[in-house]
């Protein structure tokens, strides 16, 4: 050792860095060079980190980092945005998500690729000159510092595995290995970024563009001569409907109802039938336009009877007197007590109309009846009825009348009745006479049946499903019939204020309607009106009111009174019982009864006993009206252009129906976080790279080249062996064959510290 120091007095030593070569060493022309590089010479100082990076990996660094930033904000700008954007809507309704994700995940993981390569490099920089690198990888690890193959398998075997088998166990080195383990996870699961995006990606409904079409939504009437263009397509009346396939979905604008004791009331509710087919309504989102609107309300109350009567008889019982309303109710157009007569059927639920007779022209000149000459002078019977939300409240003089008014009955017998939550304060009851062991229950109901053609703007949030009853099994009740399931139907129909919370137009599956400041408009006697219809003074018979109209009043067409007219109203509809009954021969104001398919009477009894008296006619009659306006679609002659949007099913990574996504996308989280981590692992690399090292440049090649010559294993070993002191009989020979290959070292030994190799130059 001695000798080794004396000799360092006499010539000039270069030391380099274990496993490193020095910038001058590494250089083609340092073969020629014999002058003395000094210890100090500026080879071995540390350059800047822009230098030893390079400006083409550290703007590499930069732009694929800004590259990440921006892809992933692009992504949750697809996630997350709505078709109120025009961008948006651009790519996901044109059908161009996945092309985007696809391209958008390319750019990523390119980037992603670009900064781990960057990593690789800097990770053997590191190694290399904290001599963790054993001496037979030192030439593939250079290369990689140099910007070699850092594909998955040249970087597990030349650089990971020396490092598993051979590297240090101590000291911040050690972290060498998992780091680079780490940085390569992250290349390899980037491959799979666009998997993981296309999982978020489902079809869902999305609302498509406005579309304006022309469109006939009613049928024309003239009430200059009282008539319909249409042809009947049912000899029977709606009230004899069979069970429909779906309830239509309609659009409503409602209120709070009216509130007080021994009254029931829905609220004004205004119920608009859209002229499309079940696909189309299901799917729309968005109508504009002119429509056929329905005032729905009813206000049920209980009744005051006076000199009621009854007589049983076989199978039935006449029930009859006067009745008037207990008190006013909103837009309630009532005369006070009115005559009713009617056949009451043991154990069924009646709907009964009331006189409504007059039902024609109005009054004017002081309320004098207006008439034709020819008509009869018999006085006409109006019964009462709501005023619609089309018409003027309180009426003008000479205002045409319209309504209904209906008693709801049921002649408890031998099947007790089901009381619903608000029947003692809506019913009153009597008992029979004589030995019939019968109970008399009735309440009042007031409802306008009227109908107007309204622009309106209806939209709802979300497609929906239309209701439908399912028949469930036998409950083995005696009549075998089983029973209906009727809660979709009944949600949709039910306003649902007497509930709480309040559902919502979409809960109900039904759109909602942003209603005008006023619905009335001044009644038209222009051909088509759009309504509210006066009756002809003409015609003042039941084919003479608008054709809804006319087909929902219960009265019997095959029979007149005495001036030939047919009477309009004094007739029942019985829910359940079969049969027909005419007028009986004794009582003058007997009234015949329908019967209706078993469905109504289910629905109706349903709503009564979970709701109330007012919904369960309400709904009773919306489903009538449905039925009846969808079986005329065809014959609609009424047009305008109406603007639609619907929802159609198409690709897309964001929410349902066009709403901002709420759910977390799992594919796009996963993402996120592997952007984070690796960006996260750039930054660490990159700050140790330019911390621990000194004089490696990444992407030079020449300071690879002259490691690669020193990491020839034939003379490595030779050198390793003369590197130790106790090893200098074999120097000479590691001379000899260092200067037939041209070498300039000519000796080659550890130094004090053992951390570096000493090179003596000739």
């Amino acid at each position: 050792m001695a000798d080794h120091k004396n000799e360092e007095n006499q010539v000039n030593l270069v030391a380099i860095p274990l496993l490193s070569v020095s910038e001058r060493a590494s250089l083609p022309q340092a073969a020629s060079v014999r002058r003395p590089l000094s210890r100090d010479s500026p080879t071995t100082s540390s350059s800047s980190p822009w230098t030893r990076t390079g400006t083409i990996a550290m703007l590499t660094l930069i732009i694929s980092t800004l590259i990440v930033a921006a892809a992933i904000c692009f992504l949750y700008f697809l996630w997350y945005g709505t078709p109120d954007n025009l961008t948006w809507r651009l790519i996901v309704m044109s059908n161009r998500v996945s092309p985007t994700i696809t391209l958008t995940s390319t750019v990523l993981r390119t980037a992603i690729a670009l900064q781990g390569g960057v990593c690789l490099s800097m990770l053997a920089a590191i190694a290399l000159e904290k001599s963790a690198i054993p001496l037979p990888s030192v030439g593939s690890v250079s290369l990689m510092r140099a910007g070699g193959d850092k594909g998955l398998i040249p970087v597990l075997t030349n650089f990971v595995w020396p490092l598993f088998r051979w590297g240090p166990r101590l000291g911040l080195e050690q972290l060498i290995l998992p780091t680079v383990l780490l940085v390569l996870t992250t290349m390899t699961v980037s491959q799979f970024i666009s998997t993981a995006l296309v999982s978020d990606v489902a079809i869902r409904p999305l609302p498509s563009y406005n579309k304006t079409v022309s469109i006939a939504y009613d049928i024309s009437y003239d009430p200059k001569t009282g008539e319909s263009n249409y042809t009947g397509v049912a000899a029977k009346s709606p009230w004899e409907a069979s069970l429909p396939a779906l309830w239509p979905m309609f659009a409503e604008y409602s209120d709070a109802p009216f509130v007080q004791d021994n009254v029931s009331d829905t609220g004004r509710s205004l119920r608009a039938f859209l002229p499309l087919g079940a696909q189309e309504r299901q799917q729309l989102r968005n109508y504009t336009g002119k429509s056929f609107v329905f005032d729905s309300r009813v206000t049920c109350q209980q009744p005051i009877f006076t000199g009621l009567a009854s007589e049983a008889d076989t199978g039935y019982t006449y029930v009859g007197g006067l009745v008037a309303p207990t008190m006013s109710t909103p837009r309630l157009d009532a005369p006070g007590a009115v005559p009713f007569a009617h056949y009451s059927f043991p154990d069924v639920w009646e709907i009964y109309e009331l006189y409504e007779s007059g039902l024609w022209s109005g009054t004017a000149n002081g309320g004098a009846v207006k008439r034709q000459p020819q008509e009869s002078l018999i006085p006409r019977n109006f019964s009462g009825g709501l005023v619609s939300e089309f018409r003027e409240f309180p009426p003008s003089p000479g205002q045409n009348k319209s309504g209904a008014a209906f008693l709801l009955s049921y002649l408890e017998s031998r099947v007790p009745i089901t009381p619903g939550p608000e029947f003692v304060s809506q019913f009153i009851g009597y008992d029979g006479d004589g030995d019939s062991n019968t109970t008399y229950y009735a309440t009042l109901c007031y409802t306008s049946l009227d109908f107007a053609d309204r622009w309106i703007n209806a939209y709802g949030d979300v497609n929906r499903t239309e209701p439908a009853f399912t028949w469930l099994a036998g409950n083995g009740s005696s009549d075998g019939y089983g029973n209906y399931n009727i809660t979709a139907v009944a949600t949709q129909l039910d306003t649902g204020y007497g509930s709480l919370p309040l559902p919502s137009p979409e809960k109900r599956d039904i759109l909602r309607i942003q209603g005008p400041v006023n619905w009335s408009a001044p009644q038209s006697d222009q051909p088509s009106n759009d309504g509210p219809s006066d009756v002809p003074i003409v015609r003042s018979w039941p084919p003479a009111l608008p054709w809804l109209t006319s087909h929902l009043h219960i009265y019997n067409p095959d029979t007149d009174n005495t001036d030939g007219m047919v009477q309009l109203g004094n007739y029942t509809v019985s829910l359940g019982v079969g049969g027909s009954y005419g007028y009986g021969s004794d009582f003058d104001l007997q009234a015949p009864e329908i019967s209706t398919d078993a469905w109504l009477g289910a629905l109706f009894s349903y709503l009564l006993e979970t709701r109330s008296s007012s919904v369960a006619l309400q709904g009773v009659i919306t489903s009538l009206v449905g039925i009846d306006y969808y079986s005329y679609l065809s014959q609609f002659d009424k047009t305008d252009n109406v603007s639609m949007v619907s929802f159609v099913n198409t690709n897309t990574p964001g929410g349902e129906f066009g709403q901002r996504r709420t759910a977390t996308p799992p594919g796009l989280t996963t993402v996120t976080v592997l952007s984070v981590v690796h960006t996260v692992l750039v930054t660490i690399v990159a700050v140790r790279f330019w911390s621990q090292t000194t004089s490696s440049r990444l992407g030079d090649t020449w300071q690879a080249i002259a490691q690669v010559a020193l990491s020839d294993i034939g003379t490595l070993k030779k050198i390793l062996r003369a590197a130790a002191p106790e090893a200098e009989d074999v120097q000479q020979e590691v001379e000899e064959e260092l200067e037939e290959n041209s070498k300039l070292v000519s000796c080659v030994y550890l130094d004090e510290d053992r951390n570096r190799l000493k090179l003596r130059v000739k």
